[in-house]
């Protein structure tokens, strides 16, 4: 069928192509929580296993294994295993109760860090959380998995985080569902 209205589909498809930052994306959510409440479930592995991961684990400046009661420091590193069997390593770059979270990703590549920066603002009985999450490379690949899944991602969890706090549910599926 013959484009009628004169647009230039191909070159209109370029232009949302090139203006998107491929390096860079924010997500947000607000939580019926007070601050302390949803801070704490993003530093204490115990707390992160029931909404993120399916565990983690601490280790201190030292290399010593933390507990999964203590909170994460700044300059402690972790490792997160997900329920698909992926994992990821990272480090603490910065925190301040209450307020932001700083986190450093090892690429699956090795040759880059993937910035996580998190900003916890209170409302009252409410928390606005404010997730960046930035130094993505440019290639396909960083696209595709760091910015498209990577944002997909984080969407999912940080729903999953209000479900949690607000009604105790874990939206993720721990069991495999089988139809006749």
């Amino acid at each position: 069928m013959p484009n009628s209205h004169n647009v230039d589909v191909a070159n209109m498809e370029a232009t949302v192509r090139d203006s998107i930052d491929w390096s860079r994306f924010d997500t947000q959510v607000t939580v019926q929580a007070p601050v302390d409440l949803v801070f704490k479930t993003w530093i204490t592995p115990s707390l992160i296993g029931k909404w993120f991961v399916s565990t983690a684990v601490g280790i201190d400046f030292d290399g010593a294994q933390k507990s999964q009661s203590d909170c994460l420091e700044a300059g402690d590193r972790f490792l997160w295993s997900f329920n698909n069997e992926d994992f990821q390593n990272g480090s603490v770059l910065e925190l301040i109760p209450d307020s932001k979270l700083q986190l450093s990703l090892l690429t699956h590549r090795h040759d880059s860090r993937i910035l996580i920066t998190i900003y916890f603002v209170s409302q009252g009985d409410m928390t606005e959380v404010h997730l960046k999450q930035e130094n993505q490379t440019p290639h396909l690949e960083s696209k595709i998995h760091w910015y498209v899944e990577g944002r997909s991602a984080w969407s999912f969890f940080l729903a999953n985080l209000k479900a949690h706090l607000e009604h105790g549910v874990d939206l993720r599926s721990h069991k495999t569902i089988t139809t006749s």
